[in-house]
Order: C-alpha cells, then structure tokens, then sequence
C-alpha cells in the first residue's frame, strides 16, 4: 500500500521558517482591496488546475530547522516524482545513523512505486511496488513528509460551500498572484493557512508550525515550492522508477492489480458498477482500473475494525488535468454494516464537516449516504445490501451525490 502523506495546513509559523530557506518565496501582504467571492474564488482554482499537463518545481522542505531541497514533478496521467538534489543525504545518514530519504517516484504507465534511501553506510536501497495503486493522489517528498493536492481540492469544496470557517484573500507568493486561504475555527484564529498559486490553481506552501513547548513535541515544518514551470515537455525518464546499478532492491508484494474495465467481473465475481456519463462532472474521464480481494475497507486513515472481513474491491480514477476522483465498489461479502459505518472512525475523518442524505436513485436508492471534506478533498461513503461505495477527490459534496445515485 502506498505510503501515507501528512495531513495539514499551512501556518504563518512555519512560513516565516520557509521564507528562511527561500529568500524571498513567503507570502507578501495581503493585496486584496475587499472580501473576495469564495465560489468564485474555487471556481478559478478548479479551472486552473484541470487544465495543467504538466508541473515542474524547486521544492524547499525544513524541518527541525534543517532545509532539504530538490525538485518536483507531475503530469496528468498521475505520474509524479520528488528528488532531493542538495547533494548531503549520505553526509546525513553518516551522521545521523539513520537511512537518508533521496527519492520518491512513481510511474503510471508502469504502475510503478518507487522510494530510494541513502544508508549510513552509503549504500543505495531502493524499495519497489510493482503494480501499486496510489490510494492518495501525489504529493510529498522524499521520507513520506510533504502535502497532498487534496488539500487544495477540501478548500475549494468548502468554499463552494460557504463555509464561514474558510476565507480567502489575494497575495504573491514566488513573485507570482496567489491565493491565501485562512481557517478559522469557531471564531479563533488558528493561524492556519494554505498559499495555492493562482496560475495553476497548485499549492505551494504548506506548513505544520510544530510544538512551542518542547520536550517531545513534534518539531516544526514546512514545504514551499518555487520557480514553478507548467506545461512544458518532460524528458521521457522523467518518472523512470528503476533502481540505479548498484542499488540495494527490496521489492514489495504487489498490493493491487490495474486491468482493463471488461476484466473486473472475472477478478472480482460482480459487473463492475461505473457511473451514468450524465452524472460525471465536465472533463473528468475514466484513466485507470483495478481490483483487489486482500483485506478490509480503507478509507484514507481509517480502517474497518475488523480486519477478518475481506472484500472485493474495483477502483476507478477519473481524471481532468491535476485533478482526479475515485470511485472505489466493496463487495461486502456479508459484513455487518456496522462495521462499515462504524460512526467513530467516520466522525475522527469528518473533523465536523459530515453530512448525511439518502440517495433517491440507483443501487443505493432509499440508503443514507455520509459525506465529509478532509484531506483527500471531498467523501462520500454510502452501504447497500450487497455492497459498499465510497468516492473521493476534486468534487464538491453536490458532485457527489449525482455519482453515488448514477452508479450503474
């Protein structure tokens, strides 16, 4: 299973340590002359980011208040790849005795994970999953640290939303017209804050500002992305996830098994269900297909809590540009329900943001369907007699509904 990425929005903290490391890449004044249309305002980044081939950047990643950076890239198709390029991982992991994270890759084409570290020794190990399903979209660096892009698609859906909790005001990050969307929780300024670039609808800063107390809190961090370059070509290795000669190689189980629609049935026992053309929203088109029988249902973080009943699972990744939903069909094979809709496990990821609504069409016609924005964008979980469906990504919660109800 591909590695889990931190979840968590930037805060000023951590952008003052960032600005450190970047020169002049923190966010600026605010430039806005007046509140700014939050709709609007997601409309714009949605526009932005479906539209994009292509992204390359210069990443700066400090932590503990020490600065790594490297380069940073993606495409359309899913691909993505993070490289260190300061050149001291092997310094590093001399040391600190501890492996040195160098590189994180993945290659769609090839369904190919993988992550490289520098050992104290100064041995190369790399770790390969073949045949690996990102279950969150990219993005990180190297050693699992970083954001994902479904930050930006919580805050777009929130905003169509009008969630008073969130706001949004112009300002320059890098030079460039971006984004600073405030979250304000209960009338208390958290301090909290995520800068998306307005060219590319992406985010590039991000920051945790870590434990004032000391004596084990967690140590401060951030990640800025600078010198942002789009839509231009990519050199054909760009995502070439092949361990370097020399390389100590580890590889992993296969954890799940991409095939083509019409093969679903004959790996998993039932038709696969795909939605109604009607009810997928404009651009999105069906990209990647998989199965797999290994284990209970996963939704981001939170697990079924009994692991013995394994189900059958198809997985559909649609995708528009940088943004991309999934829509994932359990088999429930005779699970009590409760152990699905366990309302503990949802209400720990819905953060406050859960809503309910029973769903009037399709195989799930009369069932309530559950929905909550985190940091995989929007969800939507909803259980039948027979099975499950849970669809997450770029969406707003009115997108969600029309899917779940054109499942076919």
């Amino acid at each position: 299973m591909v590695r889990r990425t931190l979840v968590a929005l930037l805060a000023a903290a951590a952008l003052t340590i960032a600005a450190s490391a970047c020169g002049n890449s923190a966010p600026q004044a605010k430039v806005s002359p007046q509140p700014l249309d939050p709709a609007l305002v997601a409309a714009e980044m949605a526009a932005a980011m479906s539209s994009l081939s292509t992204l390359h950047a210069t990443t700066t990643e400090v932590s503990g208040g020490r600065a790594r950076t490297g380069v940073f890239t993606c495409d359309a198709a899913g691909s993505y790849s993070s490289v260190s390029d300061d050149g001291r991982a092997e310094a590093e992991a001399e040391r600190t005795g501890i492996a040195e994270p160098v590189s994180c890759t993945y290659d769609s084409g090839r369904q190919r994970l993988m992550d490289a570290y520098r050992r104290p020794d100064g041995r190369l190990d790399c770790i390969v999953f073949d045949d690996a399903w990102p279950f969150e979209e990219p993005m990180g660096t190297p050693g699992g640290g970083g954001f994902r892009v479904g930050e930006v698609w919580r805050v777009r859906a929130a905003l169509v939303e009008g969630d008073p909790a969130f706001s949004v005001e112009e300002t320059l990050f890098d030079g460039r017209p971006a984004w600073r969307v405030i979250h304000d929780l209960d009338g208390r300024a958290e301090g909290e804050s995520l800068v998306i670039d307005r060219q590319t609808g992406f985010p590039v800063a991000f920051g945790v500002p870590g434990s004032e107390e000391g004596g084990g809190g967690d140590a401060p961090y951030s990640l800025t992305l600078t010198d942002l370059r789009v839509d231009e070509p990519l050199p054909r290795d760009a995502f070439r996830a092949v361990p370097p000669p020399g390389a100590h190689l580890y590889r992993a189980v296969a954890a799940d098994y991409y095939c083509r629609l019409e093969d679903v049935a004959a790996r998993v026992g039932f038709r696969p269900l795909t939605p109604s053309p009607a009810s997928v929203p404009a651009g999105f088109r069906l990209r990647e297909v998989a199965t797999t029988d290994r284990g209970p249902l996963w939704l981001h973080g939170w697990c079924e809590p009994d692991s013995r009943m394994p189900h059958r699972n198809q997985f559909l990744r649609y995708r528009r540009g940088l943004d991309s939903f999934t829509i994932q069909i359990a088999l429930r094979r005779g699970a009590p329900r409760r152990l699905i809709t366990a309302d503990d496990g949802i209400a720990a990821l819905a953060a406050g943001t859960a809503q309910r609504r029973v769903l009037a069409r399709g195989p799930f016609a009369g069932e309530t369907a559950q929905t909550w924005l985190d940091g995989c964008g929007a969800n939507l979980i909803v259980v039948g007699d027979r099975y499950t469906a849970f669809i997450t990504g770029a969406l707003t919660r009115a997108e969600l509904y029309p899917l779940a109800e054109g499942l076919r």
